[in-house]
């Protein structure tokens, strides 16, 4: 992935700008974000990096409920008979679109109760009906996401001790077990935590601040030694810095464990950062899945990606440095990059989509991997045509 850093770099140098001349540095500041707003608007927004959840919870007698602000639109929705748990009833109320019909919806006045049966988008707001009756009962949120100027440099100060966190029980855990001690007071935030045992069972697990007490609720089903690997709530990989450099605005950046053959050396790749828990610790979005590093003294990078996917934000660079040039009055040079951006669509030089943003598209406006077309040229029969068919659906039909 592209941080923010390396695109401004990389536009910079594609317009042979210095990146010490702050005038023209703001512009391309602006080109990039202009155009990761632009790209993630490609065919009205709908592509799948730009799709998120978010979850908020019922209030007794409650009918409106805002939006998430980072939504820029509701999708869809679906409701828990309790807090979300696996024997919680799930409803899926209708999305109305039709002011006229909400208001028919609401002049029946359905009342208050815990099935829901429709929900209408108002301004910043979504309404339901019939309106909640009881509070805590978890709404389960899927929208598009809105797009924020990146402004913030990369950081590369300090060093990864641990990645995953792992920690010990004071006895081995017998079958059936659903408690154990941890053999030290648990340092982190008291919350929920994803707690991996030796045997590959996991359970979540609420830790306490200050206790050393850990409960789940279903038993293992073999006994495990001590040795635990303990997670976000969400199952990514807790790691610990050497130094007490994080803060809680990093949440949403992107982390990169930094390449290397030596012993405790990162795997390369980017990891968002989704919790914040102390100036050494972070929780990460996924599980890390380089070799795991003990006692080390990795170095990483932070820093401010876009929501688009690595194999495009290139993409990015050339939109930026197209507007440079255009603005600057050099047309040849500007149609080179907005060749290789979008085949020079936006600019007007073809009808189509072309360069990186046609593969994007075409990529990433898929909902399914679809079935597999082999190439022409692998067939017995058939005209010895292209690799593939230039208007070929994801479908494969």
């Amino acid at each position: 992935m592209k941080t923010f850093t390396t695109l401004r770099n990389t536009t910079a140098k594609y317009c042979n700008v210095s990146t010490s001349d702050a005038t023209k540095m703001s512009l391309i500041d602006a080109n990039i974000n202009d155009s990761i707003r632009t790209m993630c608007n490609l065919q009205g927004g709908k592509l799948r990096f730009l799709e998120a959840t978010k979850d908020i919870y019922t209030v007794a007698n409650q009918e409106a409920y805002q939006i998430p602000n980072g939504f820029r639109k509701l999708i869809d929705m679906y409701v828990y008979s309790g807090s979300g748990s696996s024997t919680n009833t799930v409803y899926a109320p209708e999305m109305v679109f039709d002011p006229i019909r909400w208001k028919n919806i609401i002049q029946y006045r359905l009342g208050s109760q815990d099935v829901p049966y429709f929900t209408y988008v108002e301004d910043t707001r979504f309404l339901m009906q019939p309106i909640p009756q009881t509070d805590g009962n978890l709404i389960r949120l899927r929208g598009r996401l809105q797009t924020r100027d990146l402004t913030i440099a990369d950081y590369t100060t300090g060093t990864v001790t641990t990645v995953p966190y792992t920690t010990t029980f004071t006895a081995i855990v017998a079958a059936a077990a659903i408690s154990a001690t941890l053999s030290s007071n648990w340092s982190l935030t008291t919350g929920s935590y994803q707690i991996k045992f030796s045997n590959n069972e996991v359970r979540t697990v609420t830790l306490t601040n200050g206790s050393d007490a850990a409960a789940w609720t279903t038993g293992l089903t073999a006994a495990a030694t001590t040795a635990i690997t303990v997670g976000t709530s969400t199952g990514g990989s807790l790691l610990v810095s050497a130094t007490t450099v994080f803060t809680a605005d990093m949440v949403g950046r992107y982390i990169q464990i930094t390449l290397t053959t030596a012993a405790n050396g990162g795997d390369g790749f980017w990891y968002k950062i989704s919790n914040y828990y102390s100036a050494t610790q972070i929780g990460l979005s996924k599980l890390y899945e380089g070799t795991a590093i003990s006692s080390g003294t990795a170095a990483y990078t932070i820093g401010q990606c876009s929501a688009i996917p690595e194999a495009y934000d290139i993409g990015i660079c050339y939109r930026a440095t197209a507007l440079f040039w255009q603005n600057s009055g050099d047309g040849v040079r500007a149609k080179g990059y907005w060749l290789q951006y979008d085949g020079g669509n936006e600019a007007g030089y073809s009808d189509i989509y072309g360069g990186l943003v046609s593969q994007m598209l075409a990529n990433e406006g898929e909902t399914e991997e679809g079935t597999y077309v082999p190439p022409f040229g692998s067939q017995t029969t058939g005209p010895n045509a292209p690799y593939y068919w230039p208007f070929q659906q994801g479908s494969g039909f």
